[in-house]
């Protein structure tokens, strides 16, 4: 069984980094919280029934500069052609 009170400085973090947010904190961030947290307990229908009440987000994103160049990056897209270049830069960096 999870540690409940690790679960709550979870809650607490989440709502600490919530509330540092640029803007309205509205029911759409609410929406992605509660369907997040249904989702971490397994129970995939309340989940599913946040996700569908007409709350949408944009995907994640992430950066990589190389030189002068950024390359962009969004969650769930298809890297897979891009990977051996991915990985060759990532190791490159390593060594430096």
């Amino acid at each position: 069984m999870v540690d409940l009170c690790a679960r709550a400085g979870l809650l607490n973090k989440a709502w600490d980094l919530i509330k540092k947010m640029p803007g309205k904190r509205d029911e759409i961030v609410d929406a992605i919280i509660s369907s997040k947290i249904y989702a971490n307990m397994r129970r995939w229908d309340d989940s599913a029934k946040m996700r569908k009440c007409g709350v949408s987000k944009t995907p994640g994103c992430s950066w990589i500069d190389v030189g002068a160049r950024a390359h962009e990056f969004h969650a769930g897209g298809s890297l897979h052609h891009h990977s051996e270049n991915i990985y060759q830069l990532l190791n490159e960096e390593m060594k430096r």
